[in-house]
């Protein structure tokens, strides 16, 4: 993307500087990444209101931006970058995310204990309220994911929210989430939850990810790589966010 020159927003809030790259200018970048966000999940915006909250967000100090001739140069350089970044991305607007593995993995955990009871025990537990249901009948695995979750126990929804907290930061790492498949970033995020909580895990680490990375093809290294990332990651991060206290 540095190679793209487009008008950018150098100093006074005017996107006018043809010279600079656009990945060099935080301000005319981060608003067509959320323009260009907003088309992607059919929550389109007009092209009016991100210039304006755009704008505001970076020149909270500063004067309202008014419709006159730079208000339609900023307006002309966001169409522009937008134009610049789909190519950049070679038109694939498609992202996917590592939270729907990381959840189908976690629900895949949690039920293990249900799946292993057996057809009888099974069916004794039926849906509160309702008729008994064995496991030949219609749905029966949305019960096991609705007794899952009405019945985790502390152990496992503590793995759950230290895994969606390390997968948020793993999207933030160019690294992590360009160096590395989804489902590893997944596993890995997860893996390091359950090590950071103390949870019990009775196998290996290679048992655990042949069993739910089996399916992707995923492997003990991948998992590792990821999990060194990370918390190289927080390694880095650590000395900016104790200057900033």
């Amino acid at each position: 993307m540095s190679q793209h020159k487009g008008k950018v927003q150098p100093k006074n809030g005017q996107w006018v500087d043809d010279t600079l790259p656009l990945s060099m200018n935080e301000e005319l970048l981060a608003t067509t990444c959320l323009h260009l966000a907003c088309k992607a999940t059919d929550i389109p915006r007009k092209v009016r209101d991100l210039v304006n909250v755009g704008y505001r967000y970076y020149h909270l100090e500063g004067p309202m931006l008014q419709v006159d001739e730079n208000y339609f140069k900023m307006r002309s350089s966001l169409v522009t970058s937008e134009l610049l970044l789909v190519r950049t991305l070679g038109y694939n607007l498609e992202v996917e995310l590592p939270f729907a593995f990381c959840l189908n993995t976690l629900r895949g955990m949690g039920s293990v204990q249900f799946f292993g009871q057996g057809t009888t025990a099974f069916r004794r537990n039926g849906p509160r309220n309702g008729p008994s249901m064995s496991m030949s009948t219609p749905g029966w695995q949305k019960e096991v994911w609705r007794r899952m979750e009405y019945e985790m126990d502390s152990e496992l929804s503590a793995v759950a929210r230290l895994s969606w907290m390390f997968l948020w930061d793993s999207i933030c790492s160019p690294k992590l989430s360009m160096h590395h498949s989804v489902p590893g970033v997944a596993l890995g995020c997860l893996y390091l939850a359950l090590r950071t909580s103390n949870a019990d895990l009775p196998m290996t680490m290679s048992e655990w990810v042949d069993m739910w990375g089996a399916s992707e093809n995923i492997s003990v290294q991948a998992v590792r790589d990821v999990v060194t990332d990370l918390l190289q990651l927080y390694e880095s991060t650590a000395p900016h966010l104790g200057s900033t206290e």
